[in-house]
């Protein structure tokens, strides 16, 4: 079982001037590398076309409906959770890693046939 990979947390995001920060929750979508990094999705209760792929958190896990945003991924050191909120279900996390691996995939390889500076030679 994992320590971090599928709880949602009370993290301490930076703004990105790094002026402040704000407490958010977000979803682990790793564990801790040897610096402590991980990396996290977006949670909001706002549902908005202008994030992309979202899947909205099962009932009952926070406090308001919410949406895991796939396309607000951060790389945030572990130092800066304030406090474990949840655990999502396993059935629910396989889905979250499957529409992140398949997002990744599809750009990836579009990007790539689309793109000779970036193809392999």
């Amino acid at each position: 079982m994992s320590r971090f990979l599928g709880n949602i947390y009370k993290i301490k995001f930076p703004f990105t001037d790094l002026s402040g920060a704000k407490a958010r929750p977000g979803m682990a979508l790793s564990e801790p590398d040897p610096l402590g990094d991980m990396s996290f999705a977006f949670i909001t209760t706002k549902e908005t076309r202008s994030f992309g792929r979202s899947i909205d958190i099962p009932d009952g896990l926070l406090p308001y409906t919410s949406h895991l945003h796939l396309d607000k991924i951060f790389l945030l050191n572990e130092e800066l959770i304030l406090k474990k909120i949840a655990r999502v279900p396993m059935e629910f996390l396989d889905l979250v890693l499957k529409e992140l691996t398949s997002g990744f995939h599809y750009a990836f390889f579009s990007h790539n046939q689309t793109d000779e500076k970036l193809r392999c030679r």
